[in-house]
């Protein structure tokens, strides 16, 4: 498989992801609203916030693991004698964290905004 179909088949998936994503998003909320008149989708209901929690838990996780080794470049950074290039690519990897770390936190903030 070529580069470019391989690349397509990343975008392919990432769509598919973020579309079942929504999917799960829209039943819960749709289960929110009906379960007063059925009592059993107070299971179901169950369920999906114990799913939300977990996906909260883990990229709570994450978010951690990645403030460690963005305080790890920053100090790499700040006290080691480091080449030019070197100390470009740490402060690339670094920028890369960060943005990762914005990613995570509006996931999270947006996956507790829906299991209120």
């Amino acid at each position: 498989m070529n580069i470019a179909a391989r690349d397509d088949m990343i975008i392919v998936l990432q769509n598919e992801l973020k579309d079942r994503k929504h999917l799960i998003d829209e039943r819960y909320k749709n289960i929110q609203n009906i379960k007063q008149d059925n009592e059993f989708l107070e299971k179901v209901s169950d369920d999906y916030y114990n799913h939300y929690e977990a996906i909260k838990k883990i990229k709570s996780e994450q978010m951690r693991s990645m403030k460690i080794l963005v305080e790890y470049l920053d100090s790499l950074i700040k006290e080691s004698n480091m080449t030019d290039e070197s100390l470009n690519y740490a402060k690339k990897q670094q920028s890369q964290l960060l943005a990762e770390l914005d990613t995570l936190n509006n996931e999270i903030d947006k996956i507790s905004n829906i299991s209120k």
